[in-house]
């Protein structure tokens, strides 16, 4: 019995025993066998790949190590030649004030050149300006190398205001500007502060106008085309500088012809002036000043005139206020107690020109742009002519010490004062 329950007993763990093996399909299994799945080697590519473009864009992107290295090679050429050119334009002082012989530019650019430090496309040399950019065209560092320095200062400088007054002024141009006006005072200072190289070279590049000046067919272009026609003329034996400066010295000195040809050549009857140098301002009107009413960049051209060349210089103007008045009509009366009518600057005692002017009246707005003098004023007496010539008003003394309302434009838009005419009584 027990020996039947036994076998009974095995013989059912036997039965299970292939049973389980036949449910395998007769393999058996190990539990405890280890293997990369699929999925983990999918999973290893994707975290490598993310890690790679990691790593390049590290290193290619436009901020990236490459791009860094490159920016730092850039500005440390950029040091390299402003401390090239600042030396050049030190030494040169140097000698210039100890009347020694000057390194040109150009010798100063082939050096900088030659050493890999700069190529001609980044050289302006008409503005005698060095610019530095990168490859999209952003400009890293403009590095003038000319003497000629341009200020502009605003006014108000950041205030709020409705209108900005920008002015301009030059140093550096081998003549600056010398008011006369009152007398040589001036111009003697300017020239005993020279050397004789420099008056030299004044007379140099100044003969060059003063021939063509005298005679249009001469055409000079450089001083040597003034040695041959001084020459042709009889007035040199020899077309050289040694006769030039003999035959120039032998009735005055030097100062005294530097003077003379200063007059002759620079002197600005209009304003009074030995002018060194022009400045265009951003109306394209020749005038050192100019009035923002608008936020932006301005750019004003300043042409040394006795080189002829030209540099350029931008301002950018923030503080701009549009709701803030900009400029306001206004009647001022001159020493003959006429009324004249301007254009002013709200904050500044500054004026400015104007292109068209009507006035009110009889509730007609009535042009009278053709009274303006010199785009700068109006009289109140013209504007009173005016109207009774063409019949607007019966005499011309009905608008006499009467308030009237006087509208300006200046670049389209219009501006409207209040002004009192004032007595016409002695004016005719």
């Amino acid at each position: 019995m027990f020996y039947n329950k036994i076998t009974k007993n095995e013989n059912n763990k036997y039965g299970q025993m292939k049973l389980k093996l036949k449910n395998t399909g007769g393999k058996i299994m190990l539990k405890n066998k280890k293997g990369i799945t699929l999925i983990a080697l999918v999973v290893t590519i994707v975290v490598l790949l993310i890690l790679a473009g990691v790593t390049i864009s590290l290193l290619l992107d436009e901020n990236g190590i490459i791009a860094k290295s490159k920016d730092a090679r850039t500005e440390t050429r950029v040091s390299q030649i402003e401390d090239e050119v600042g030396m050049w334009k030190q030494h040169n002082f140097i000698n210039k004030e100890s009347n020694q012989a000057q390194e040109s530019a150009d010798t100063m650019l082939a050096s900088l050149i030659s050493r890999k430090l700069l190529t001609e496309d980044e050289i302006d040399r008409n503005q005698e300006l060095i610019t530095i950019k990168k490859k999209d065209g952003t400009i890293i560092k403009e590095i003038s190398y000319s003497s000629v320095t341009i200020n502009i200062s605003k006014f108000p400088e950041t205030e709020k205001s409705g209108a900005v007054v920008l002015t301009v002024t030059a140093t550096g141009t081998i003549i600056h500007n010398i008011d006369v006006s009152q007398g040589d005072e001036e111009l003697n200072n300017f020239v005993n502060s020279l050397s004789e190289g420099q008056k030299k070279e004044i007379i140099r590049n100044g003969y060059i106008k003063f021939v063509n000046k005298q005679d249009p067919s001469a055409n000079c272009t450089t001083f040597q085309d003034v040695l041959d026609w001084f020459k042709e003329q009889g007035t040199i034996s020899e077309a050289t500088e040694d006769a030039f400066w003999t035959a120039l010295l032998s009735e005055q000195g030097l100062d005294e012809n530097l003077i003379a040809m200063l007059k002759e050549v620079y002197y600005n009857k209009s304003t009074k002036m030995i002018e060194g140098y022009t400045v265009t301002n951003p109306a394209n009107e020749t005038s050192n000043e100019y009035i923002a009413t608008e936020n932006g960049t301005y750019t004003f051209k300043i042409q040394d005139i006795v080189t002829g060349k030209t540099y350029t210089k931008k301002v950018e103007v923030t503080n701009v206020d549009t709701s803030l008045p900009s400029l306001t009509v206004v009647g001022e009366k001159d020493k003959h107690s006429e009324v004249l009518i301007k254009l002013k600057v709200a904050t500044a005692d500054k004026y400015t020109k104007f292109e068209k002017a009507y006035i009110m009246y009889n509730n007609e707005k009535i042009e009278i742009t053709s009274e303006i003098t010199g785009n700068t004023h109006i009289l109140a007496f013209d504007i009173a002519v005016s109207l009774g010539t063409s019949g607007k008003i019966d005499d011309k003394y009905v608008l006499e010490n009467t308030d009237q309302t006087i509208i300006l434009v200046k670049d389209n838009k219009e501006y409207t004062g209040t002004i009192n005419m004032g007595d016409f009584s002695t004016l005719q």
